[in-house]
């Protein structure tokens, strides 16, 4: 279900907490993975971040 189908949309509330830990989590392995891609050659991390986009 998307969030615009529920009954109290766009009224909805919802609790942050509940998703902090999936958020920090996520920021942290995004950050992660740039860190990788950021040291590589530039024509390798071109082409990998062509790779990752087009997903």
């Amino acid at each position: 279900m998307y969030n615009w189908q529920l009954k109290n949309w766009p009224a909805f509330d919802y609790k942050s907490n509940a998703i902090e830990d999936i958020v920090v989590e996520f920021a942290s392995e995004t950050w992660e993975v740039k860190g990788i891609i950021d040291t590589l050659p530039p024509d390798f991390k071109t082409r990998c971040s062509y790779t990752i986009y087009d997903r």
